[in-house]
């Protein structure tokens, strides 16, 4: 979706865009004035989050240094929590630079229950004309609806099914067909927070919405662009009361979509 970037922990994420101007071909007489394009630079700091966590381990299990696994499966999911909240962060980001840009041009529609085919098919006849194919980036449940548009075609008021072999075969082993009248059907992974269970018991939260679609043209320039400021930070310490080591991290993340260009990530959402 976006434009990934390491920094320093001494560096200050800064955007850096341009605009043209001035670029008007027209029909005119032999030497008349013609006008001369130009581009206008403009660069701009944006704000970091930072993203903590922690574990605890007993210390004489920790100077024992009889492990089974068990701490660096614990501190690996550690990282993998702060890593799938760093994308849901991002996410947010790129949702509300498009839901309430109001100054520039947007694509951007919401849908009732379940996402339309008239809907997605406007969206991306919209994207194409940016200059290229379109990827269709969203969660499997979301995605799946899309898919389920290519076995069928409506004839009057009936759906005629006309599968292919190859459509079958692909959704077998992967459960969606890959495209979408030319555009790409690109998955986010969207796995369960196992600590959250839902308040039913029927599963887990995930870690962002699942009704989302995002629509980007493939090969361009994204608006969007990530940063991540001085890795993974860790700072471990003891606590003599309960007999613990603990151990804290830290990650900074930053994210924008470049201002004026919001336009070229389209985005369908639920009501």
């Amino acid at each position: 979706l976006g434009n990934y970037k390491t920094i320093g922990y001494d560096e200050q994420p800064r955007i850096k865009t341009y605009t043209y101007e001035g670029i008007d071909a027209r029909w005119q007489a032999t030497h008349g004035d013609v006008t001369f394009g130009t581009r206008v630079w403009k660069e701009y700091p944006i704000s970091t989050q930072t993203i903590s966590s922690g574990m605890a381990i007993d210390y004489r299990e920790l100077e024992s240094g009889n492990f089974d696994g068990s701490m660096a499966e614990e501190m690996s999911q550690v990282q993998i929590d702060m890593e799938n909240k760093a994308v849901a962060y991002v996410l947010d980001v790129v949702h509300n630079a498009i839901k309430n840009n109001n100054e520039y041009v947007k694509f951007y529609s919401q849908y009732t229950s379940s996402p339309t085919q008239a809907g997605v098919d406007t969206m991306v006849k919209n994207m194409r004309r940016l200059g290229g194919k379109v990827s269709i980036f969203g969660d499997y449940s979301t995605l799946s609806v899309i898919s389920d548009w290519n076995g069928y075609k409506t004839v009057g008021t009936d759906n005629i099914p006309f599968y292919t072999e190859g459509q079958v075969n692909e959704i077998a082993q992967t459960g969606l067909n890959g495209w979408y009248k030319g555009s790409a059907l690109i998955e986010l992974p969207n796995t369960y927070n196992l600590t959250k269970p839902l308040a039913d018991k029927t599963a887990f939260e995930t870690y962002y919405d699942t009704d989302k679609l995002y629509f980007t043209v493939a090969g361009e320039n994204s608006p969007l662009n990530i940063f991540r400021r001085g890795g993974i930070t860790t700072l471990s310490g003891n606590d003599v009361k309960t007999g613990t080591v603990v151990t804290r991290f830290d990650m900074e993340i930053g994210a924008d979509v470049v201002k004026g260009r919001e336009y070229e990530i389209g985005m369908i959402e639920k009501e």
